[in-house]
């Protein structure tokens, strides 16, 4: 009977109610329960309690159970409850870039997959690995099968989410498009997918810059937000050494940004300008890292100041004085910076 009602859909399982209620004694009550119940009780408080179950992975009497234990908990989307379905996003600024640190909701992306055969599989974990599995095959109407198996919303389009991210990281930018539709399937996280996609391709723009490009070319403002995204990407891989240099005219003004961030010891990119104020839309802006944005200038001189500002404010300890030093720039961009 326990394994039946943990096998079950969300959320009156009675180990959840007990975690709720008593965490020490849903946990030494976990800790005493024979392997398979104890695999399915840990699955079962993972999905309940994303982010607040980590700690109860190390007693998954398996890996695979372990793996998704960690996995659930590191994924912050997760924590989100699920509303009503996000709308599209566009820019509206006079000046380019995005108007704040959030990644833009895409337009919807058809698919003409039919749906594959389920996995032969009792739980969620299982059939959310399988969709996994079946993605770095390019096997899409087998992610759908795999997927559409699981018990609760959430868990599926989280399905879709892992399953863009392994055909992304296992194919390479070929996969992009259809990875881009998995993350449509992914309603609620659709554009936090995008950004994971970003990061899985940006070690090899001279093959992802164009098939971004390309997949959003009908909607100019998606297209240059999620090249934006790329190369913001892309410059923090490089730096860190995992990615291939790009002679691309738009790579320049983000690597300028890693090498003065370079020079700064334990910095600390965080939102600085999470979205614009009345009259900050005049200047042009453009992603930090992925989580932050920067205004920036098209003549290398005065972009090269609000990079030394930008990673001054990074620091942990930012000198009053170079700080103090913008405020005097002739250039009205560096004064607001």
């Amino acid at each position: 009977m326990l394994l039946v009602l943990l096998a079950c859909s969300e959320p009156a399982l009675p180990i959840v109610a007990r975690w709720q209620a008593d965490r020490a004694a849903a946990e030494a009550q976990i800790r005493a329960m024979p392997p398979v119940e104890r695999a399915l009780a840990i699955q079962a408080l993972a999905r309940a309690a994303p982010g607040e179950t980590l700690e109860l992975c190390e007693a998954a009497p398996d890996e695979a159970t372990r793996a998704d234990c960690v996995r659930i908990n590191n994924r912050p989307h997760l924590r989100q409850e699920l509303d009503e379905v996000p709308s599209a996003s566009e820019r509206v600024r006079p000046a380019p870039g995005p108007p704040s640190d959030r990644l833009p909701v895409p337009p919807p992306l058809e698919h003409d997959w039919s749906r594959g055969a389920e996995p032969a599989c009792d739980n969620d974990a299982c059939r959310t690995a399988a969709a996994r599995e079946r993605a770095t095959r390019g096997d899409w109407p087998g992610v759908l099968g795999a997927c559409a198996a699981l018990s609760a919303d959430k868990w599926r389009e989280d399905c879709y989410f892992q399953a863009a991210e392994h055909a992304a990281r296992s194919l390479g930018a070929v996969a992009y498009p259809d990875a881009s539709r998995l993350c449509h399937l992914a309603t609620e996280f659709r554009a936090q997918c995008q950004g994971h996609l970003a990061n899985e391709l940006s070690h090899r723009p001279s093959e992802s810059v164009a098939v971004i490009g390309e997949l959003w070319k009908e909607y100019p403002a998606f297209r240059d937000t999620y090249l934006d995204l790329y190369w913001s990407e892309h410059a923090m891989s490089l730096f860190k050494g995992t990615a291939e240099a790009s002679d691309h005219p738009e790579a320049e003004r983000y690597y300028r940004m890693e090498r003065a961030l370079a020079r700064v010891a334990d910095a600390d990119v965080r939102p600085l300008w999470p979205e614009d104020e009345p009259g900050e839309d005049q200047f042009p802006a453009m992603r930090v890292r992925a989580v932050g944005r920067r205004a920036w200038s098209s003549d290398p001189a005065i972009d090269e100041r609000i990079c030394a500002l930008e990673a001054e404010g990074a620091a942990k300890r930012p000198s009053r004085e170079r700080l103090a030093a913008g405020l005097d720039d002739p250039e009205p961009v560096v004064r607001w910076t």
